[in-house]
């Protein structure tokens, strides 16, 4: 895992607003019910691979870190929280 210097420390209740609002307004995403912060995005249909794609490259601009490959294809980005959970792991390790 690699994280930039100049990368802050994060919180779950810090981080996880913010991605909820890219994905709502990047992928037109209302997090209500059926959807919710554990909804699988990609199994539902909500985001395709390129949206993934821009996912990626928004949480690495964002956060000012770089996912490993393994780290793309583990699960860790298919749902908030866990692109949450993996988040807050990379800024506080």
């Amino acid at each position: 895992m690699q994280v930039d210097n100049s990368a802050v420390s994060a919180t779950f209740e810090t981080t996880e607003p913010r991605i909820k609002q890219f994905i709502s307004k990047k992928f037109k995403i209302a997090f209500a019910p059926p959807v919710n912060e554990n909804t699988d995005l990609f199994a539902e249909g909500l985001i395709d691979s390129y949206g993934f794609l821009e996912l990626v490259k928004w949480l690495e601009a964002e956060f000012k870190i770089r996912f490993e490959d393994e780290e793309l294809f583990a699960g860790n980005l298919n749902s908030v929280n866990n692109i949450t959970q993996t988040l807050v792991k990379k800024l506080n390790p």
